[in-house]
């Protein structure tokens, strides 16, 4: 971040006006960033692909709060996200790689996960991740669950 733009923030953090316009800004980015047709990765097109062979036709990319969620069924309160092990610092995956410490980009992330997480199970959302290598490798086990979440109540 500039010289400048850490002045802005700084201020807005402290006068309301200001954390106001930023929150709309915000606000207008993610529903911005959601009205693109953003090309998915390849992990999230497999899990869909997989969700709509049983039956199953989630929201992706669904906003809720400050967070877009990779796929969601409203009525239902269930969200389901896909976590490539490399970005979202899989432990197995590290432990393979034999890599001992995160790059600031799996950091980054486990933070947002951890407030994500947080934030979906405060209002009142049943959370399901998968790593990336049991959505490919365990896929019927990972179906499994997501069926369970359902038939649950």
């Amino acid at each position: 971040m500039s010289p400048k733009g850490r002045e802005n923030f700084y201020k807005a953090q402290k006068d309301p006006e200001l954390r106001k316009k930023r929150s709309l800004t915000a606000k207008r980015s993610l529903a911005k960033r959601l009205k693109s047709k953003k090309v998915y990765s390849n992990l999230n097109r497999f899990l869909e692909e997989q969700l709509n062979s049983i039956g199953l036709y989630p929201e992706s990319e669904y906003p809720i709060g400050p967070y877009a969620v990779g796929f969601c069924f409203p009525k239902e309160k269930i969200v389901i996200e896909a976590d490539g092990d490399w970005w979202h610092a899989n432990p197995e995956f590290l432990k393979e790689r034999n890599l001992k410490e995160l790059h600031p980009i799996q950091k980054k992330m486990k933070r947002i996960d951890k407030a994500k997480n947080s934030y979906l199970r405060n209002k009142g959302w049943d959370l399901i991740r998968f790593w990336e290598r049991d959505l490919y490798k365990k896929t019927d086990k990972c179906l499994k669950k997501i069926k369970e979440a359902f038939y649950a109540d």
